[in-house]
């Protein structure tokens, strides 16, 4: 039972003390940082689950359990960020009330209460106490707020201050994580990244995500109607480009043209430049001479046929190979007699093979160019077709985190550039004259509020030469 004239102290909530620890704070930071360390130098997904699967056999279950083949989607990462955001709710629950205090308090100390501090910095002057006051206000009006004016105690004193909301700043800070940690979240658990390949004319409304290789299927669907490479001389790409066209609801929505790290946006999806390639298929310009004759050439796809008359033959072009067993553009043709057929290939560059292969035509039969006499075939021109490879991503959070980091900016550049100055007037009659006196504190810098108290007597002593 608690003695007469005293009470007894709230004790504190021992859940609520440990969630607003600033030591909780710093493990969760700590333990956050951590993980996106593993996620940044480890491979994720599939990689990591194929070094798991040769290092040991159990390694490959346990990651897959704990969910460490991919981080930044895990179920740790998310309950980590949901305990920091819970955290930081509760340490500025915590620190609101003073804050508000301070910011609606005038910070009026009653000179005539005990231990009332002295003026920090004292000025004699000439002027009556009522001119003295008026014209120290109209000074301190140039940069401060006047919030009071008082008489007591036989002086007249004015109260003034600036950046009252810088208190503020951390909170808006503590808003701007939580909304970055919001659209983190959001983008984690409903954005995600797929890729689509596409060859010229052709068109897709599937996606398959990537890891997980399951498809998606949008209300849309997007055409590849002309894909350009530049490359340097020698070879590399020097710029590749993809004419896409979407189309929704049987009609043309969008169009645009797709470049390296110039993505296009469409019904809230991203589509970036990731890759190319060539594709089967394409066509060739098929060469071929009747012994001694006039050698003539044909545009040919796979599956197209080639009609020899005068031999009653069919040529057909089976397959179409960019690069047939390192030895360059090959073409595979099947000639259909009326009892047999005979295939074999067709090399673009035969002479250049084999010089560097002597032999290699009577070795290999189905690299003679002319196993089906009296005709000899060449590959003049290999018009490639190529693919051209899509990235998508969806990130519904990505906006979100834009604007959390906007308010985390501002945050910090009002707490590192602002503070709450406050800076209190005295005038007083002293030995048959008039004393200014000054005080004043501030909550973040109090080399500033001293130099404005300073700067404010300078200004009033050359007003008063």
């Amino acid at each position: 039972m608690a003695e007469p004239g005293f009470t007894k102290a709230k004790k504190p909530n021992p859940l609520w003390a440990f969630f607003s620890s600033v030591r909780l704070t710093v493990v969760l930071l700590a333990l956050i940082i951590l993980l996106a360390v593993f996620g940044t130098v480890i491979p994720q997904r599939d990689a990591v689950m194929e070094a798991a699967r040769h290092a040991h056999s159990g390694w490959e279950a346990a990651m897959d359990a704990l969910r460490l083949s991919d981080i930044f989607h895990s179920p740790w990462l998310h309950i980590l960020l949901g305990l920091l955001s819970l955290n930081l709710v509760i340490c500025s629950l915590n620190r609101f009330p003073a804050s508000l205090r301070a910011f609606r308090t005038n910070g009026f100390v009653d000179p005539s209460s005990p231990g009332s501090p002295p003026p920090e910095i004292t000025l004699p002057t000439e002027d009556p106490p009522d001119q003295a006051l008026k014209k120290l206000e109209i000074l301190l009006k140039k940069t401060y707020r006047i919030a009071a004016r008082r008489s007591a105690a036989g002086m007249d004193l004015l109260y003034a201050d600036r950046g009252r909301y810088s208190r503020f700043g951390v909170y808006v800070v503590h808003l701007g994580v939580l909304v970055i940690i919001a659209g983190a979240l959001a983008g984690s658990l409903f954005g995600f990244k797929a890729y689509v390949n596409l060859a010229e004319g052709e068109s897709s409304d599937v996606v398959y995500l990537r890891g997980r290789q399951e498809p998606k299927k949008f209300d849309f669907s997007v055409r590849c109607d002309r894909f350009r490479v530049d490359f340097y001389e020698n070879g590399a790409p020097k710029e590749y480009r993809s004419d896409l066209t979407f189309v929704k609801g049987g009609r043309i929505a969008h169009q645009g043209i797709l470049r390296v790290n110039s993505p296009i946006a469409f019904d809230g999806f991203r589509f970036y430049q990731a890759s190319y390639g060539v594709a089967p298929g394409g066509r060739i310009d098929l060469g071929f001479r009747r012994g001694a004759g006039e050698k003539q050439s044909a545009n040919l796809g796979a599956g197209d046929v080639l009609e020899l008359p005068e031999s009653r033959a069919r040529v057909r072009i089976v397959r179409i190979v960019e690069n047939m067993m390192e030895m360059g553009p090959a073409v595979k043709l099947v000639v259909d007699l009326p009892k047999e057929q005979i295939t074999f290939w067709v090399f673009q560059e035969i002479t250049e093979i084999e010089k560097a292969n002597p032999g290699i035509v009577r070795q290999v039969p189905m690299f003679n160019p002319g196993l089906f006499p009296p005709y000899v075939f060449s590959l003049d021109r290999m018009h490639r077709k190529y693919y051209t490879g899509l990235q998508v991503a969806r990130d519904p959070g990505a906006p979100v985190v834009a604007a959390g980091a906007f308010l985390l900016f501002a945050g910090l550049m009002v707490i590192f550039f602002s503070g709450h100055r406050q800076i209190e007037v005295r005038v007083e009659t002293a030995g048959g004259g008039t004393r200014i006196g000054v005080s004043g504190r501030s909550n973040r810098s109090p080399h500033s509020v001293r130099a404005d108290m300073q700067r404010l007597l300078d200004e009033y002593t050359k007003a008063n030469p």
